[in-house]
């Protein structure tokens, strides 16, 4: 930048001594300090093009890294709600809430939980009648039709029936929906 301010102000004073030192000299040390500020210009350029690499780089690392920690965090939450099963015989609605609540409000980015028992065909009456009675008014087993119809769930040979789902208050209309019945869904579920 300095030079840049410098070469125009050098050949106003050389133009000046001109007609005393000879106009090829002038034009010789103006071509110089032109040259020179380009150098300048071009050097500076390619410094700042380096910086901006090198903090991308580093804002691209940090972002991975809050990113693995994040996932990190979400599957230590899932784990342990998947011991909380396996050590318990039956888990009620209420012992769930109990139990999820306080794991969303520390990790932001869930927004909801649910679990999917397996239910046999054989199960699926007293499954319903269990989820009733446990406080689930009107629980049943279903599954879509269209974009945004409910039906009830076509007869399987088993089902993944959204049993358990916090917050209650949002998302219980997804209650007793049966994953099952969408392939992807089922996919994944049979994996589990």
């Amino acid at each position: 930048v300095g030079m840049l301010l410098v070469t125009p102000i050098s050949v106003m004073i050389y133009q000046q001594r001109r007609q005393a030192a000879g106009e090829p000299l002038m034009w010789g040390v103006a071509s110089t300090l032109i040259g020179l500020s380009l150098l300048v210009f071009l050097l500076a350029r390619n410094d700042a093009a380096q910086k901006t690499g090198v903090h991308l780089n580093a804002d691209a690392s940090e972002m991975a890294h809050v990113i693995r920690d994040a996932f990190s965090e979400n599957e230590d939450v899932l784990v342990a709600l998947g011991a909380f099963f396996y050590a318990s015989d039956r888990v009620s609605s209420t012992e769930f809430s109990d139990y999820v609540l306080p794991l969303l409000k520390r990790t932001p980015s869930i927004a909801s939980m649910g679990w999917a028992p397996r239910v046999t065909a054989a199960e699926r009456a007293a499954f319903e009648q269990s989820m009733r009675a446990d406080g689930v008014a009107d629980f049943a087993l279903w599954e879509r039709e269209g974009t945004n119809g409910k039906i009830p769930a076509a007869a399987r040979s088993e089902y993944f029936p959204l049993a358990f789902v916090e917050p209650f208050a949002s998302n219980q209309s997804v209650a007793g929906f049966d994953i099952g019945s969408d392939a992807k869904l089922r996919q994944t579920a049979a994996r589990t």
